[in-house]
């Protein structure tokens, strides 16, 4: 992400449904959301040939929003 982007405007463009919208999980820096999981990931974290500390996560749906 070059530009600050609403979460709402990553999601239309990225055509996940209105539906689906609520049950994408965000995940936030101190002051910025760095993943929208599934979907896009901020340039500031994503791991480069200098990156040192990974942190993995593993999301793991459940019921009817399972994609």
């Amino acid at each position: 992400m070059a530009r600050e982007k609403k979460v709402q405007d990553i999601l239309v463009n990225e055509h996940i449904s209105r539906a689906e919208r609520p049950y994408v999980p965000l995940f936030f820096s101190k002051s910025h959301c760095i993943w929208l999981a599934g979907v896009q990931i901020d340039d500031r974290v994503q791991l480069t040939a200098t990156t040192r500390r990974i942190l993995r996560l593993f999301i793991e749906y459940a019921g009817e929003h399972a994609p």
